[in-house]
């Protein structure tokens, strides 16, 4: 019933555990056509809820048009960002959207985030959690765990409980960039993630 839909791989991140080295598009990414057109069989084959996904989906110019259609067309719609990005008009635009969630992926406290995602980018992220909480936007923070996040756990509740109406935990995924990330020490073992 819910279908992960990758908009595109255009990130402007390259975070040390990204699933699918999301960085630059693909050649074959699918036109603005194409993904309505395939948001509509979607619909006629009783799917209800799509998770819009990247890289980071804010990235592609049509994905506020998307978007709306999947609302328009009666689905259940949220989506994922970094929210690292630096026009407010696109926090105005998921509050237009009015959609079921958008979440948004802090690893922590600054130190920790941006060893995984880069300089220079828990401020904005924070800022833009903070606005979007500000227009009404439901919001869900994503949160990966490793040796350093796993000490940052009261950290992101308290966050999570000021802004947002749900937290999840994960630990990496290895593949993708992630792959690499084994070699790193960084990573928490399932049983240290389960205490």
């Amino acid at each position: 019933i819910r279908i992960y839909y990758e908009l595109t791989l255009t990130c402007n991140l390259r975070c040390e555990s990204c699933f699918n080295s999301s960085g630059k598009p693909r050649h074959y990414e699918l036109t603005t056509k194409e993904v309505i057109n395939s948001l509509h069989h979607l619909r006629e084959n009783s799917i209800l809820d799509l998770r819009f996904t990247g890289g980071e989906l804010t990235l592609r110019p049509d994905w506020y048009e998307i978007l709306k259609t999947a609302k328009e067309l009666g689905f259940a719609v949220s989506c994922n960002t970094n929210a690292t990005y630096l026009d407010d008009e696109i926090n105005k635009q998921f509050a237009d959207l009015d959609i079921e969630q958008v979440t948004i992926s802090i690893d922590g406290t600054k130190e920790h985030h941006e060893i995984n995602r880069g300089k220079n980018t828990f401020d904005r992220t924070i800022k833009n959690l903070k606005r979007l909480h500000e227009l009404g936007v439901k919001l869900r923070i994503n949160t990966l765990i490793n040796k350093g996040s796993l000490n940052d756990l009261e950290f992101m509740v308290d966050l999570a409980s000021k802004y947002t109406t749900e937290i999840n935990f994960f630990i990496t995924r290895f593949i993708g960039r992630g792959s690499e990330f084994q070699k790193s020490g960084n990573l928490v073992t399932f049983e240290e993630f389960y205490q």
